[in-house]
């Protein structure tokens, strides 16, 4: 919610007292449970003092999606993006384009462009990839335009 994972500050909730004590378990046995003071501080800060910046957040990302599907519908037709829910990152189908994988990555890393490829969150994401739009629109403009060129040859 708070953009804040770099800061290792992920957390769950788990109500059954036989899963939580296995993962617990796990957790301590793997050695990856110690947490992060920083992730800690900043987790709090961001429930404490957060609600406008999440919302001002909130708004800046919609209107992120909008420029982008905007900009692909006009630019890349064939190329579709799927609406988010709940994230900043978003799925795009490229399979309308007839390409591999391997080439449509080819393009976009001699483009300067470094998309998530969907292959590698599972079986049917090989004709996608994954874009971060949480990032400045300045950013994003410059990624599409790239993406543009990359796919436009």
């Amino acid at each position: 919610t708070f953009n804040i994972a770099g800061l290792s500050s992920a957390y769950l909730i788990i109500p059954d007292k036989v899963r939580r004590l296995k993962y617990n378990r796990f957790m301590k046995a793997t050695h990856i449970s110690s947490g992060n003071f920083f992730g800690l501080v900043a987790t709090e800060a961001a429930y404490t003092h957060g609600a406008e910046w999440l919302k001002q957040l909130i708004t800046y990302l919609e209107e992120n999606y909008r420029f982008l599907e905007k900009f692909l519908k006009s630019n890349l037709p064939l190329v579709k993006p799927m609406k988010p829910e709940s994230t900043y990152l978003v799925w795009i189908d490229l399979s309308e384009l007839k390409l591999s994988s391997e080439i449509i990555f080819k393009k976009l890393i001699d483009a300067g462009v470094g998309l998530s490829p969907g292959y590698l969150f599972g079986t049917g994401g090989q004709n996608f990839v994954r874009l971060n739009m949480g990032c400045p629109l300045s950013v994003l403009k410059e990624s599409l335009d790239r993406i543009k060129i990359a796919l436009s040859y």
